[in-house]
């Protein structure tokens, strides 16, 4: 299984998550896009090249806002239970395409945001983990618009 979570851009704030079935046994993950720059319109296709399950896609607009096309829903952040004791941050690999922004290197706050997760709980730091910064408007973007997309493989 594939757990997806989002945290706001401008405010670490946990904003929900979602599953993604995985094929039985898999403990890995090899993280491909399919990009298209956005001369007016783009997008950006995240999937598991090695079974093409996807997990997240959204549109991304110029001097406009694209939105999230894959989910096409997420779960609220109120659905999801918290426990006590945080969970370890595990190593955390960047995702970044054709447009991306540069190289974000603290992601020690990010996290924080779900850490208390219930769902979240089992994750220990040798968990496979990527984080990719949806930025759904660009040129004159609005980062009150983005955020962060966690993928754990479990």
């Amino acid at each position: 299984m594939v757990y997806a979570f989002t945290v706001d851009y401008t405010t670490n704030e946990f904003l929900g998550g979602y599953t993604v079935p995985f094929p039985a046994g898999s403990k890995s993950l090899k993280m491909a896009y399919d990009y298209k720059s956005p001369g007016d319109f783009g997008s950006v296709r995240w999937y598991d090249e090695l079974s093409g399950t996807d997990l997240f896609a959204g549109t991304i607009v110029w001097m406009g806002t694209g939105k999230r096309t894959f989910p096409e829903n997420i779960s609220p952040a109120s659905d999801f239970a918290k426990v006590d004791k945080p969970a370890v941050m595990p190593s955390v690999y960047p995702l970044y395409h054709g447009d991306a922004l540069a190289e974000y290197k603290d992601y020690a706050p990010i996290w924080k945001a779900i850490a208390n997760l219930q769902a979240v709980s089992w994750v220990e730091e040798t968990t496979p983990t990527y984080a990719y910064l949806y930025a759904p408007s660009v040129g004159e973007g609005d980062p009150k618009e983005w955020y962060w997309v966690f993928f754990l493989i479990h």
